[in-house]
C-alpha cells in the first residue's frame, strides 16, 4: 500500500513536470509564428507575430537605412555569435541572435536592429 501511494506521487510529480510548456522559439527563414505577449492576469494574452526576413529582404532593410548592418552592432555581445536573423516583432525590427558565451553558455538574445540596444536575454 505503501508503495503504491509513494508510486502515485512520483507519477503526479512527473506528469506535472512534463506539462509544463517549452519556451517559444522565434521563427527563421521567413516562417511566421505567433506567441503569446504577457499581459495582466485579467486580460487574455494577445498573440505576437514574429515574422523573420529572408537575405534578400534583409538585405534591403540595411541598404534602405531602415537597420545597422548586424557587424555593426555584433563586436557589443558578450561573446562569440553564431547565429544572427533579421525578425520583425510587432512592427519592430530586431537581431534574434545565438551567442556563445565566454562561460561555455549558449544564450539567445533580442537586439534592436536600428540602434543596437538589447531588447531580451534569455539566458
Amino acid at each position: 500500500m505503501k508503495r503504491l501511494v509513494l508510486l502515485s506521487l512520483a507519477l503526479l510529480f512527473v506528469a506535472s513536470v512534463g506539462a509544463e510548456e517549452p519556451p517559444p522559439v522565434l521563427g527563421g527563414g521567413g516562417r511566421a509564428l505567433s506567441m503569446p505577449a504577457a499581459a495582466p492576469p485579467d486580460r487574455p494574452a494577445r498573440p505576437r507575430e514574429i515574422v523573420c526576413l529572408d537575405t534578400a529582404a534583409t538585405r534591403a532593410a540595411v541598404r534602405d537605412g531602415k537597420v545597422r548592418r548586424f557587424a555593426e552592432i555584433g563586436h557589443g555581445l558578450d561573446g562569440e555569435p553564431l547565429r544572427a536573423d533579421l525578425c520583425r516583432v510587432d512592427g519592430t525590427l530586431l537581431y534574434r541572435v545565438t551567442v556563445l558565451d565566454r562561460s561555455g553558455r549558449v544564450r539567445n538574445l533580442g537586439v534592436d536592429a536600428a540602434t543596437g540596444r538589447m531588447l531580451y536575454d534569455g539566458l
